[in-house]
C-alpha cells in the first residue's frame, strides 16, 4: 500500500476536519513505530529504506495486514482527537490485533537480532 493510499482510504470510510498534513504526520508515527520496534529488532532491515512519508512511498507493512494496521491506526486517532471513546476503542483493538499479527507473521520470517543489539539510523 502506498502512503497515499491509506490516506486517501481513511478519507473515504472516515471522514474529518483534519486536514493532509495532520494525517500524513500520524501516519508516520505509525510507520516510525513499525520500523523500530519491529523493523530494526532483525536481521535483513537492510533490504527495506526507512519511512519517508513520500506520498508515493511504498509502506511497510504489506498489503494482507495494511487495512487492518495503518487505517484502524488513522481511525483511532481521529476518533480520539474528537474525543469519540466508543469509536476509538474499537478502531484501536482492531489496529493492535493488525498490528500484533503483522509482528508474528514477520518474526515467523526474519531472524532476530541477538538480545541486547540494536541497529541505529
Amino acid at each position: 500500500m502506498l502512503f497515499k493510499e491509506a490516506l486517501e482510504i481513511t478519507k473515504r470510510l472516515t471522514p474529518s476536519l483534519y486536514k493532509d498534513e495532520e494525517l500524513s504526520r500520524w501516519l508516520m508515527m505509525c510507520e516510525q513505530q513499525i520500523w523500530e520496534e519491529i523493523i530494526l529488532t532483525h536481521m535483513g532491515w537492510c533490504c527495506r529504506s526507512k519511512p519517508t512519508g513520500e506520498a508515493d512511498s511504498e509502506l511497510i507493512v504489506p498489503d494482507r495486514f495494511a487495512e487492518d494496521v495503518y487505517i484502524n491506526f488513522l481511525q483511532a486517532r481521529i476518533a480520539k482527537e474528537n474525543q469519540e471513546t466508543m469509536k476509538y476503542n474499537a478502531a484501536i483493538t482492531l489496529y493492535n490485533d493488525g498490528y500484533t499479527r503483522f509482528a508474528k507473521w514477520y518474526n515467523e520470517r526474519h531472524k532476530p537480532l541477538p538480545c541486547g543489539l540494536s541497529w541505529k539510523v
